[in-house]
């Protein structure tokens, strides 16, 4: 028998073309990262010190991968190139050699970037050998990767290794900070393909890819050989005139407008894009999601939050909040002897491991005749009625004490950062909880009790109810009158994206309010807090090239030009601020990141950018803009922005970040020499923020110069320290202890219109003749403006005048307790004032006058008693039921002659339905 075997006939031309001592330095002893021994593997993300533009879009971090291959937005173990156009959305590839390469038993990987100067100048002579428009290149950043011995796969380990087939290349990119180039030399090239891309005995089937690919499925270029039996060929040829030699300029001469992927415009688009990026509080929503890619053997930890929600993080699983139904086929019906219907409540249908509440109220009622039924419906607001008044009667749960008292007045919630907008009353016209109110706030952090705090303002000043008990002039008059005030909430709006606030908080108010106008059972129990307890925090100031100013209000200079301790954490005071300044030249610097972080939370990261723009990490992770500006709670830390950025700490620290400026405030409970570093000691004593980490005191009087190296140095944060993500660089990278600014300057320095710019702040002066810059001083001066206002506000004593407490058989109203405010005394039916029916609070803290009294003046009333079961001592409502009970009616008598059958001999029966309110 002949049998025919296919030929493959292939020129073989393997001399070496590119010596290795005229590749690029490589190697463990040159620094060199070694990839690790298996399979389709590749490296861990290498955040490039410089962002690296590829079609003149920055990309910032790389993955080297074993088959040949460098990507940008992820890493890719695929070993059979695509010969074509890489799919839209598939990925960024940069190809000096794409095939199946097996180091597993020969061969490695190595990899680095790097700004040698040696590197950077032998790169600048091929670039300009290779492009007559790039004779004056000065590059500042080079990635090495090269592939040494490797073979293909695959690689049993059972060849003479002197026999087996292998390739050695290298690939280096260089940038300039503006355009991005590659250079790839090829020492020997000996097989094309691997066993499992149709390959035999290294070639034939797919042969390797050569080239660059965007991903966008337009910008892409291939050598012309690639994928072709030739390519083994490429030691031989050039782009360049220089055999083994390829190098291009990625993007040149090609239209580079990447293309997003639908959806992304809004939304991260780094490493991954998920599209949509935010959903509604119900939930259920389909995410698609760009960018990763995950082998058999690995698993992605997802990070899910709801915008103003507390962060939850799930392990492969996506959860939703939704309402828990239970289905009327689950229960149970029978008319018993004692003529009660029983409905058994079966609690293991429900998630979680939480007792449950169950509220059981009449919704109507079924008359069944011999002949005909009907069902009798309730009303929807008798229904609500009756769940008010469960809610108000309710002893299961407590608000929490220890939600923050309310600023007393509009201008001190302002400036507060622990106080933040509420998004339900923003403005007179959508206050739909707080009609008649011009302006709502809430606590920017649940407390630790898990609540919150609603303040509202008119006029400029607190707008409450008193905590007593109220006349109902008219229903639509108390409306208005009294839903103006804010109220504490049992649970804050961020905790589980808001479902307790909408079950605990804002359904009793329209069970009471909306549908019944039943306004004051909600006040009595949950009394508007009128500001006498409230204490401003106390604010310090970062401000231009940097100035700063205390806790207690010292001012001094201080141009550090590395990392230092702004608050530094101690047993008393877990919270941790650092903060990055860059020096700019040679005499002077600025605020150009900041790392936070508390017992209870991860790190947060904030930087600046050259041009202004912020960014900001949770946990290492860049949450999109979108997000974070719209207000975001992480653990204990809630961030949003109003044109800074601002961050609360439940704590009570709060801190507003800008361009040139950084306003921290510190809340009353630290009081005391709780506060340490370069904001001073909050102790309302000036004379001993200067002191240093080792306890050391410098007089507050002390020069620029002497505060630099005896107390701004001392503060610096050292690297076992540091809080902050590196993001591929180092800690060197950012300290510069040997930094010499400017200590001062004379008179003559100023230009002639000093005065004009700067008036006669002299931050302002001091930066203007340090930087040159009027608008750095402009704002300088501007900042100092808003801090001093902002300290003249939260310094002013407020007056009040004491509170009532409940009136015995009467209520009252008022707006506040400020002066000028009126208060007005009602008592109820069959009772009087005795004394006067209004006071005013004069400017002093004092009443003009003293509380009345109700007293009673007789009446004629007649006694009515309804028995109500479902409240009745014998209800079975409590914190865990087994089963709840509803009277029921007949129109005949009921007789039985069995204890366990019911025998009914009637005509009309009448059963009250019930709804069953289940609350977690």
């Amino acid at each position: 028998m002949n049998i025919l075997l296919p030929l493959l006939i292939i020129p073989l031309l393997v001399n070496a073309e590119v010596p290795l001592t005229s590749f690029f330095p490589y190697g463990t002893s040159n620094g060199d990262a070694k990839l690790q021994t298996v399979d389709d593997g590749s490296s861990a993300p290498q955040n490039l010190s410089i962002p690296f533009p590829f079609f003149n879009v920055p990309q910032s971090t790389l993955w080297v991968n074993e088959n040949g291959i460098i990507t940008f937005d992820r890493k890719s173990s695929q070993f059979t190139p695509y010969c074509k156009p890489v799919p839209s959305g598939g990925g960024r590839i940069i190809a000096p050699f794409w095939a199946d390469v097996d180091i597993r038993h020969t061969g490695n990987v190595f990899y680095r970037q790097t700004t040698d100067a040696a590197i950077l100048q032998k790169g600048e002579h091929e670039i300009a050998f290779a492009f007559t428009d790039e004779q004056n290149i000065h590059l500042k950043w080079a990635f090495i990767s090269t592939w040494e011995e490797v073979t293909y796969f695959q690689d049993l380990g059972n060849h003479n290794e002197s026999e087996r087939k292998k390739n050695t290349f290298q690939v280096t990119l260089l940038t300039d900070g503006i355009q991005g180039f590659a250079i790839f030399y090829y020492n020997k090239i000996t097989w094309t393909t691997g066993d499992v891309s149709d390959g035999q005995n290294g070639l034939g089937g797919t042969p390797a890819e050569i080239g660059y690919d965007y991903g966008d499925g337009i910008n892409y270029f291939t050598v012309d050989d690639s994928c072709k039996n030739s390519v083994i060929n490429i030691t031989q040829k050039s782009n360049v005139g220089s055999p083994g030699v390829w190098i291009f300029k990625l993007g040149a001469n090609i239209d580079a407008t990447p293309t997003p992927l639908p959806g992304c415009e809004k939304s991260y688009t780094g490493e991954f894009c998920a599209i949509p990026n935010t959903i509604d509080f119900v939930g259920y929503d389909l995410i698609d999601i760009y960018g990763i890619q995950l082998t058999s053997t690995e698993s992605a930890i997802c990070r899910y939050n709801d915008p103003g929600a507390n962060i939850t993080l799930l392990e492969a699983k996506v959860f939703f909040l939704t309402h828990y139904e239970k289905n009327t086929n689950l229960f149970k019906l029978k008319i018993m002897v004692t003529v009660l219907a029983r409905i058994p409540w079966f609690s293991n249908a429900c998630p979680g491991a939480h007792p449950l509440d169950i509220a059981c109220v009449a919704v109507g009622s079924l008359a069944v005749t011999g002949v005909t039924a009907f069902f009798a419906p309730e009303s929807l607001p008798v229904v609500a009625v009756a769940l008010g008044k469960d809610f108000s009667n309710e002893t299961t749960y407590y608000f929490p004490d220890d939600v923050p008292a309310c600023p007393p007045t509009f201008a001190l919630a302002k400036v507060d950062p622990t106080f933040v907008i509420d998004r339900l009353c923003t403005n007179p016209s959508n206050c739909m909880y707080n009609t008649g109110a011009d302006v709502c706030f809430i606590s920017a952090t649940p407390s630790p009790g898990g609540g919150a705090q609603q303040c509202c303002y008119s006029k400029g000043e607190i707008n409450i109810t008193a905590p007593g008990k109220f006349l109902l002039l008219s229903v639509f008059e108390m409306a208005y009158k009294f839903t103006a005030a804010g109220h504490p909430m049992m649970s804050h709006p961020s905790v589980l994206a808001g479902i307790p606030n909408i079950a605990l908080d804002r359904s009793p108010w329209h069970y009471c309010c909306e549908l019944n106008h039943w306004i004051t059972r909600p006040f009595c129990k949950r009394p508007s807090d009128p500001g006498q307890n409230y204490t401003a925090p106390k604010p310090a100031l970062g401000n231009g090239d940097p100035h700063f100013t205390t806790f207690d209000g010292l001012y001094y200079t201080f141009n550090g030009a590395g990392e230092f301790w702004m608050l530094k954490n101690n047993s008393a005071q877990s919270l941790a601020v650092q903060t990055r300044m860059i020096p700019v030249g040679t005499s002077y610097s600025y605020f150009g990141a900041y790392a936070m972080k508390t017992s209870n939370s991860s790190v947060l990261q904030i930087e600046r950018s050259s041009s202004g723009e912020f960014t900001v990490f949770y946990d290492s992770t860049p949450i999109p803009p979108n997000i974070w500006q719209n207000g975001i709670n992480f653990d204990d830390i809630y961030i949003s922005y109003d044109g800074s950025v601002i961050v609360t700490f439940s704590s009570g620290f709060s801190f507003k970040i800008s361009y040139w400026m950084v306003n921290s405030f510190a809340p009353q409970s630290f009081f005391g020499n709780y506060t340490q570093g370069i904001l001073g000691s909050y102790d309302d004593n000036p004379f001993n923020d200067l002191t240093t980490p080792d306890g050391i005191l410098l007089p507050a009087n002390s020069t620029t110069k002497v505060i630099h190296y005896k107390f701004g140095l001392k503060w610096s944060v050292s690297e076992d320290e540091s809080l902050f993500n590196y993001f591929g660089k180092n800690y060197s990278d950012f300290n510069f202890p040997e930094f010499k600014p400017s200590f001062g300057y004379f008179a003559g320095q100023l230009p002639p219109n000093a005065a004009e710019v700067c008036g006669n702040d002299q931050s302002c002066l001091w930066d203007l003749v340090t930087t040159g810059d009027e608008s750095l001083a402009n704002e300088t001066r501007s900042n100092n403006e808003d801090f001093n206002q902002t300290v003249s506000t939260t310094s002013q004593n407020i007056t009040m005048c004491p509170t009532f407490d409940d009136i015995e058989n009467g209520s009252f109203v008022l707006n506040n307790y400020l002066p000028n405010s009126v208060v007005t005394f009602y008592c109820d039916s069959g009772f009087e004032i005795q004394g006067n029916e209004k006071l005013i609070c004069k400017a002093d803290g004092s009443w003009n006058g003293t509380e009345p009294s109700c007293d009673f003046v007789g009446t004629t009333t007649v006694e009515t008693t309804t028995e109500n079961m479902a409240n009745s001592p014998n209800s079975p409502k409590s914190s865990s039921p087994t089963s709840t009970t509803t009277t029921t009616t007949t129109t005949q008598e009921t007789t039985t002659s069995n204890a366990e059958q019911l025998f009914i001999n009637l005509n009309v029966v009448s059963i009250s339905f019930a709804l069953m309110v289940a609350v977690y």
